[in-house]
């Protein structure tokens, strides 16, 4: 009994009874399921970007250079935010996973829980899982506020900028064709 536990999930793909094509056919089309739109979406953005960018040097190249210094601001904002996004989505993931494998435990084996009247004891071990996910969750969410507070006054600050200075650039005739 023990080495049928101790069998990893590569012999389940090698040993099942489903054909290799269908197989083959079952995971080519999860791949494309995952990225068939998204490629699409990806070359339509970059695009906007690029050509968002063309047309605003080629109108105002001196407006477009002083609002181009909010990309790095912006990148920076999207990259801290994701790095603890992903860390604090993981730690979450994980105590949800505790939880879950204490609840398999306990429902696979419930009449040893009842005889030993351990249901009380069981069910704290699952909730203290689930709340330490929850306090996860709730930094998590400070971190998003946080992390969208700053990157919406990147852009109003980037509106400001552009008005000040496009007004400054009228004011001395040098904006005038835009």
């Amino acid at each position: 009994m023990q080495p049928a536990f101790k069998q990893t999930l590569v012999s389940h793909y090698t040993c099942s009874s489903v054909p290799s094509g269908l197989k083959i056919i079952f995971f080519s089309d999860l791949i494309q399921l995952g990225i068939s739109e998204k490629v699409a979406l990806v070359v339509q953005y970059l695009s906007c970007f690029v050509t968002g960018f063309v047309v605003a040097y080629a109108r105002c190249w001196r407006l477009a250079l002083a609002l181009t210094s909010m990309i790095p601001c912006m990148a920076l904002t999207g990259g801290v935010l994701n790095m603890f996004e992903t860390r604090y989505t993981q730690r979450s993931l994980k105590h949800i996973a505790d939880a879950g494998s204490i609840a398999e435990e306990v429902i696979s084996t419930i009449r040893t829980a009842q005889a030993f009247g351990t249901q009380r004891i069981l069910s704290g071990l699952y909730d203290g899982h689930v709340d330490k996910s929850r306090l996860v969750d709730l930094k998590a969410a400070v971190w998003h506020g946080a992390g969208l507070s700053f990157f919406f006054f990147v852009i109003y600050g980037g509106y400001g900028l552009a008005f000040n200075f496009g007004t400054t650039l009228i004011n001395h005739n040098e904006g005038a064709h835009f």
